[in-house]
């Protein structure tokens, strides 16, 4: 649900009248020119003991609507409370144990809901950590909080409003993922050779072309592993084929049994919005048109990331640039 408020009070209000079980916690994704002071609404959640997670990002969603101010909040069911995870930075930061608590569930799958500072260092460290200790029996799904212009806390729990850290939820509900990025595959292999922390600059390829470009805000490229997406010839061209892969994701995120989704979360990465600028419009009502012909009441609902976080083919765990992530969330698991 999305909230355009910005007194502390009117939002615990409107976030407090849906939550009905102490089984749920709730997801609260904020954009990052509001005017929320999100430490007095954590102390207003604290002295009721209510459990909550969330980030601040460049951006929300919300139908086919991009949005830079206001909140969306969700009431998810969960398993366990969110882990927060402090100093993601650090080489020798720690995972939980969480593979003994998921064993408690009783469940073959299960569905984690990551929220990352997209902008700290040693994002791919953690993120290989994380994977290595819930192994590929979890549908991963997130992205990374932060802002383009400066560098501050972004993620936030009941344990306060943090900046080098990460939230894992492990959420009560099946969720079918569409990735979508639109433009055709260049094979590597190919070596970084301008870097700063987690962005690249240029990257040689086999055949000694060198490509400029910058994984944190800037498209066409995309590099996860092994794969960067190939230059189109021209701008107009990779705008059709970056709307056409976010329709293909939305369209991937239906497939999964007769019931219509019960909610969707969409995590768009904000480099399509400054590759795309007006036409950005266009993919979100592509993505919007898709999802309605599931008959489902849901609003689309989502937000602009700094990175995006799912399983790749490889089973491996990667922070991406450049995706379009289409979650459809069905009944409780």
């Amino acid at each position: 649900m999305y909230l355009d408020l910005t007194h502390t009070k009117d939002i615990y209000k409107a976030i407090r009248s849906n939550i009905i079980s102490d089984q749920q916690v709730v997801m609260i994704l904020v954009a990052e020119n509001s005017q929320i002071d999100l430490l007095a609404l954590i102390k207003e959640f604290n002295k009721e003991g209510i459990q909550f997670f969330g980030g601040v990002f460049p951006g929300l969603i919300y139908n086919n609507e991009k949005l830079d101010k206001g909140l969306i909040f969700k009431v998810l069911p969960v398993l366990f409370s969110p882990f927060l995870i402090r100093d993601i930075d650090k080489d020798n930061q720690e995972i939980p144990a969480l593979r003994k608590i998921l064993n408690k569930s009783g469940q073959q799958r299960n569905t984690a809901i990551v929220l990352i500072d997209g902008q700290t260092p040693n994002v791919a460290g953690f993120l290989a950590k994380l994977c290595s200790e819930l192994g590929g029996e979890v549908d991963y799904f997130g992205g990374g909080a932060g802002s383009l212009t400066v560098r501050q806390p972004c993620i936030f729990s009941n344990e306060g409003l943090l900046q080098n850290a990460a939230i894992v939820g492990f959420i009560n509900r099946n969720v079918a993922l569409g990735v979508g990025h639109g433009l055709p595959e260049l094979k590597g292999p190919m070596i970084s050779t301008k870097t700063t922390s987690n962005c690249g600059h240029e990257t040689t390829i086999e055949n000694k072309e060198v490509l400029e470009y910058d994984t944190c805000v800037h498209l066409p490229y995309d590099i996860a592993d092994k794969d960067l997406e190939s230059k189109p010839t021209n701008q107009s061209e990779a705008e059709l084929l970056l709307i056409d892969g976010a329709k293909h994701a939305a369209m991937e995120s239906l497939k999964k049994g007769d019931q219509p989704p019960v909610d969707y979360l969409v995590i768009d990465s904000v480099s399509r919005v400054l590759f795309l600028n007006e036409r950005f419009d266009e993919e979100l009502q592509m993505v919007d048109v898709q999802l309605r012909k599931s008959e489902s009441s849901a609003s689309v609902e989502g937000i602009l990331s700094i990175g995006e976080i799912t399983s790749c083919q490889e089973g491996k765990l990667t922070l991406f640039n450049g995706k379009i992530l289409v979650g459809s969330f069905y009944e409780d698991a």
